[in-house]
């Protein structure tokens, strides 16, 4: 997805994961990665941070996950939208 493979996760976002399970689907989660990678992707300076590390680390994760889930909120309603036209 990233480009990169991970052969284990941090042991700290694993332990965060592992207190979140349920919460979130893992196609949410997903797609929160995927957000970040196409908000980041063209930018130099944010390219670095497409990590485990930064991605589903406890200071960072809840606040992507509503990023993510924002935008396919609005995206979902644009195209109902486009649809009914």
């Amino acid at each position: 997805m990233l480009g990169t493979a991970y052969g284990q996760l941090p042991p700290t976002c694993a332990r965060f994961l592992a207190g979140m399970e349920g919460r979130y689907t893992d196609e949410q989660v997903r797609q929160m990665i995927e957000y970040k990678r196409d908000e980041w992707q063209g930018k130099a300076k944010m390219r670095k941070h497409l990590t485990a590390s930064t991605l589903l680390s406890p200071d960072h994760f809840k606040s992507y996950m509503h990023q993510a889930m924002k935008e396919g909120a609005e995206n979902e309603a644009f195209e109902r939208f486009a649809d009914a036209i």
